[in-house]
């Protein structure tokens, strides 16, 4: 299923996963929460991906008031992964279990606590969380290359290689 939270109430969205089966078919459930995720403050995680996912259904997503997966790298940039349930883990002491809106959301409370207490309060707010739109939008847009410049680049770094494996 979909579960979403837009910072204060839990929304979740049981999705068909065949014909038979129960739940909404996805088409549906986008439309019927579609003035949530174009006019709300959504609490997410992962907000770039749910900017491409949703943009892939004719969707924007308006705001994102916070992103637990953002919030994870300040708070711990070493980890090298910031996956839900491991966040909810670490930080909660307890897994999503079968509310992940409402561990979103209990998350969240915790992770703005702690940037708060370690000052990173304001890069989160002024920098961090507004990039995830920016670079969202760079890969969806992309950027042209110079092919001729990349090929010249990559025959000058082969010979750098050969040369210094050749000692």
């Amino acid at each position: 299923g979909l579960h979403l939270s837009d910072g204060g109430t839990e929304y979740a969205v049981p999705l068909m996963r065949d014909l038979a089966g129960p739940g909404l078919m996805p088409d549906d459930a986008l439309k019927a929460l579609q003035p949530l995720l174009e006019g709300g403050r959504l609490a997410l995680h992962d907000g770039k991906a749910w900017i491409r996912l949703m943009r892939g259904m004719g969707v924007e997503v308006k705001e994102i008031a916070f992103d637990t997966m953002i919030a994870g790298y300040l708070l711990n940039p070493l980890a090298g992964k910031y996956d839900f349930a491991e966040l909810c883990e670490k930080t909660l002491g307890a897994q999503p279990s079968d509310a992940p809106a409402t561990a979103l959301i209990n998350l969240m409370d915790r992770q703005r606590e702690l940037l708060r207490e370690q000052g990173m309060d304001r890069l989160y707010d002024g920098i961090e969380l507004p990039l995830v739109r920016v670079l969202a939008d760079m890969e969806a847009e992309g950027f042209r290359m110079d092919s001729g410049v990349l090929k010249s680049l990559g025959a000058e770094y082969e010979a750098k290689l050969n040369e210094l494996t050749a000692r």
